[in-house]
């Protein structure tokens, strides 16, 4: 008996559905948890330095933000908006039912997605790009339409989809344009003679591995179609990065030094970085990168799934239980599936776990579990654009353990 099965189908076809009504129906805008770090307030309290008796008010502020994610966005008057993330998520989701059900409604809303995406990127650079659609705070403020590589790559594999069953010369062409921006316009920081690390955006110089290696990731594919020795080169410099830098126990940070202040190790930046890694392997067929997803993985099971099915946001506590961290679950567990089939309990547990106490009929998943306590709001880009995907992908590896 498959461990997979068709009532699983149906119902994943059936959420799928009302998924896509909820996106269509409110024009896939949307809160996001950053969004209300832009407001003039945000910026006011977390970057003034204050006397000590009132160096409180920005966590307590932050408590208040992330405890009444509704409430303060009403008060705030925080407006709904489109992210190009978001939107490149969609596309993914959509092309993949396009791919398994022969739907040609599903390949229009994935090309509603796409030309969305032409319409909106960033102007102004090497090569087409999109960032998020509000000012961020870093180390520095990254000001709202900087384009990112976390960004760019996430749209341009949706591009690259397209292309795939399509045959689409003109999203071959804006994959090509998403690598010459990659390659001109962001920062490339010299480790040593054998390693970089790309940054995330053209105006820093952060080492973030899973940035990074997205950005390798990507130019190793679209490099297929440009076969310059020299691309392929830099690109694995990236991966040895990332690889090298892995702790002992197979876990990575997310900040690479001198940036790393603390131990900051979760869920969702770990699948990047694991599904990145398998990716790469299977263009490049490299041992290393083999071994370091495998040691990877190893700690992706045995520390991020609360008794096999609560995916957590940290290895060494439970709550919040992040949709974020389901996404990734889901779409990591998908992914690596058909070579390391003894993942699959693990991502029908998740998925069960997801729909009881996550889902609303309404046609989302809810952003956090504390405890008892359920934060309702449904982020269009963390939530629902990322459930989507994870969905989709995971119907794929339904169908497949169906036949």
């Amino acid at each position: 008996m498959p461990e997979l099965n068709n009532k699983i189908k149906q119902d994943l076809l059936t959420r799928l559905g009302k998924m896509r009504n909820y996106a269509k129906n409110c024009s896939y805008r949307g809160y996001d948890p950053y969004d209300i770090m832009e407001h003039p307030l945000s910026r006011f309290l977390f970057w003034k330095k204050y006397p000590l008796l009132l160096k409180p008010l920005p966590v307590l502020y932050w408590r208040f933000i992330w405890r009444y994610p509704h409430f303060s966005r009403w008060l705030l008057n925080i407006r709904k908006q489109i992210n190009a993330k978001g939107m490149g998520l969609f596309a993914t989701g959509y092309l993949k039912l396009y791919e398994l059900t022969g739907n040609k409604e599903y390949l229009e809303d994935g090309e509603y997605c796409l030309n969305w995406l032409k319409e909106h990127h960033s102007e102004g650079y090497s090569g087409i790009c999109w960032g998020y659609p509000f000012d961020w705070l870093s180390f520095i403020l990254i000001p709202k339409g900087t384009p990112s590589s976390v960004v760019s790559t996430t749209v341009g594999w949706a591009f690259f989809k397209h292309y795939q069953l399509t045959g689409e010369e003109s999203s071959l062409d804006i994959c090509k344009s998403i690598a010459s921006f990659l390659l001109n316009d962001l920062n490339i920081d010299q480790i040593d003679n054998g390693r970089i690390c790309f940054s995330y955006t053209p105006i820093d110089n952060f080492r973030v591995y899973n940035a990074s290696l997205m950005a390798a990731e990507f130019l190793l594919t679209i490099n297929s179609y440009l076969n310059v020795r020299s691309v392929r080169e830099l690109a694995m410099k990236a991966v040895a990065y990332v690889i090298e830098d892995q702790i002992d126990d197979g876990s990575f940070e997310y900040w690479g030094q001198p940036f790393r202040r603390e131990n900051h190790i979760d869920c969702y930046h770990t699948g990047f970085v694991l599904r990145s890694l398998f990716h790469i392997y299977n263009l490049t067929g490299n041992q290393q990168v083999k071994k370091a997803f495998e040691k990877g993985l190893q700690f992706f099971l045995d520390n991020f799934f609360y008794q096999g099915r609560i995916p957590k946001l940290k290895p060494d506590r439970l709550y919040p239980v992040d949709i974020h961290s389901v996404a990734e679950a889901i779409l990591s567990l998908s992914q690596f599936s058909g070579d390391y089939p003894e993942v699959l309990p693990g991502l029908r547990n998740v998925y069960e776990f997801a729909n009881k106490k996550m889902w609303d009929e309404r046609g989302y998943y809810y952003y956090r579990l504390i405890g008892k306590r359920k934060q309702k709001i449904p982020f269009i880009r963390w939530s629902h654009a990322w459930m989507f995907r994870a969905l989709s992908e995971m119907l794929g590896v339904v169908i497949e353990e169906s036949s």
